[in-house]
């Protein structure tokens, strides 16, 4: 019975430390306007960052970080080319990722979702979702595209949209979609692209 009791302790003690151990992703919000929502993203181990190297933080403008936005186009299986942010949302995004990269540090990727709302036939307003995950390697950012202007009626449970969003995930890719290539654009995987941020480059 006293052996019973030890191995019961033993193993108890271990599941603790095993709990202790293990990686917990750890997230706060650093951006949230008009429907765009930039969050930083962390793993980390016995309450301890697990650092990744990123060059955070990282002070990009807005105005730049626009025109990278916007020089990122993919092939849609449905509507063919067209730009990875559409018009509409890339000043906000650019203003979120901004501020967001500057509050980062080497052990968080931005995870941001930036919804789109629009009336059909003048009734029913649709809302559709766009995100990625980036970070800054070096001279480069990096950015990975899960949803790209994809339609939130396709949450099983529309309820839930209003207060989580499905959320950005580096190797998920939910849209139909690949990234194309282009000047000063380097595509990782057809979901992914770096892109230098070096002081001169276009």
């Amino acid at each position: 019975m006293k052996f019973r009791r030890v191995s019961l302790l033993i193993l108890m003690m271990g599941v603790v430390v095993a709990s202790a151990c293990a990686t917990k992703t750890v997230q706060r919000v650093a951006y949230t306007e008009d429907g765009v929502i930039a969050t930083l993203r962390h793993q980390s181990e016995s309450g301890v960052p697990i650092d990744r190297g990123f060059a955070q933080p990282a002070n990009i403008s807005q105005e730049r970080l626009r025109a990278v936005l916007a020089s990122i186009l993919v092939r849609d299986k449905k509507a063919g080319v067209k730009p990875a942010v559409t018009g509409a949302l890339v000043r906000g995004v650019a203003k979120g990722l901004s501020q967001a990269l500057e509050q980062a540090d080497s052990s968080e990727e931005v995870a941001l979702t930036a919804v789109r709302k629009s009336r059909r036939l003048g009734i029913f307003t649709e809302k559709r979702l766009t995100s990625f995950v980036a970070f800054v390697q070096g001279d480069q950012i990096v950015l990975s595209f899960t949803h790209i202007d994809w339609d939130l009626s396709k949450v099983q449970n529309a309820k839930t949209v209003s207060t989580y969003l499905p959320q950005p995930r580096i190797g998920r890719k939910v849209s139909d979609f690949t990234v194309l290539p282009g000047d000063g654009l380097e595509v990782v995987g057809g979901q992914a692209v770096k892109i230098s941020i070096a002081s001169g480059s276009q």
